[in-house]
């Protein structure tokens, strides 16, 4: 299990609960939502005020801050962080947001649904997918026709609109689009409205247990950790030389481990169903299928209620040796003992 407080290495990485990767330079894309899917932004004022602490958050904790839209019960973030800090700057505008939006409307209690959810990115080979996915967020939440006519997002940074912030960096990817601003924003605004006209893949679903890379990207991590990371990371980054093992696979193993039929695992358990919940996880690690594809295989289940079973299954591997030992076996049984 990876430690339940942070541990700082040597070569300044930060590992944190939940594979939280913290090093100098690194890049994500940030997101929570509000509680209960409840709005974290209902007038105005919440949407400036928000933008106003996360500009105080940038220059206090030397953010580089590519690019944000803020939706009105959830945000997205893509942040660098060359001082590796992230968990403190997200602590800070999350905490400092809440206090603002409780006194505001009069309320009290946890304003975002929990701790925010960070994936690391690989800038070279992701960042552009990733800001035009972001952009265009409102266009799929049905909250507007076009990108540019979304007040609360840095796309009319990138395209030269008004009102945009000044201290959002747009260099580094306008500079992939053309040598002058002026071609480079004419591209990217191309580049943004041929996402409209396709059914475009959210980037993040090829994301792995919280990172987004190529083999490259693993093989660096790998290597700039060296020993000293926790066997979990390890394990991801040689996950990438695994060949995708076939639902079918899983189930089959992991119905044999248990003793049920292969078809009772597929379908929507009751209590302690591990067998479900054992399957459902390896199949999210080493099958690399979406958690729409997931909800499809196990039916009786949404995409959204695929990411509550992960969280279920990791929470309770501590507490609930049955669980740990049949999840062990399974992991055995497909890839081979360590």
């Amino acid at each position: 299990m990876p430690p339940k407080y942070p541990l700082i290495l040597k070569k300044k990485v930060i590992l944190t609960r939940g594979l939280r990767i913290e090093f100098e330079g690194a890049l994500y894309h940030v997101t929570d939502r509000g509680m209960e899917k409840r709005e974290i932004f209902t007038e105005t004022v919440d949407y400036r005020k928000f933008v106003a602490y996360l500009e105080r958050c940038a220059e206090h904790f030397n953010l580089v801050i590519h690019g944000f839209c803020l939706i009105p019960n959830h945000y997205h973030l893509e942040c660098e962080t060359p001082n590796a800090n992230l968990s403190r700057a997200m602590q800070w505008l999350n905490t400092s947001y809440a206090v603002y939006f409780n006194r505001r409307h009069d309320r009290v209690g946890h304003v975002f649904q929990g701790r925010y959810y960070s994936t690391l990115v690989q800038k070279e080979r992701h960042l552009l997918e990733l800001t035009r996915y972001i952009h265009l967020n409102p266009v799929r939440a049905g909250l507007v026709k076009s990108p540019e006519q979304y007040e609360w997002s840095t796309y009319r940074n990138y395209v030269g609109g008004a009102r945009g912030c000044g201290w959002v960096e747009t260099d580094w990817t306008l500079e992939q689009f053309g040598s002058t601003k002026l071609s480079a924003r004419d591209a990217y605004r191309n580049f943004v409205e041929e996402g409209l006209k396709e059914n475009l893949r959210n980037p993040l679903d090829l994301a792995v247990d919280g990172i987004l890379g190529d083999e490259e990207f693993f093989s660096r991590l790998k290597e700039r950790f060296a020993e000293d990371e926790p066997l979990d990371l390890k394990r991801i980054c040689e996950r990438r030389s695994f060949r995708a093992i076939p639902v079918d696979r899983v189930i089959e193993v992991v119905s044999s481990i248990c003793g049920v039929r292969p078809e009772d695992v597929r379908k929507k358990g009751g209590y302690r169903n591990h067998a479900r919940d054992v399957a459902l996880y390896l199949t999210h690690a080493y099958s690399g299928v979406t958690n729409v594809q997931l909800a499809l295989e196990f039916g009786g289940i949404t995409g959204s209620n695929v990411n509550n079973i992960l969280r279920k299954v990791e929470s309770s591997l501590e507490a609930d040796s049955e669980l740990a030992e049949i999840l062990s076996t399974a992991r055995e049984s497909l890839l081979g003992k360590d």
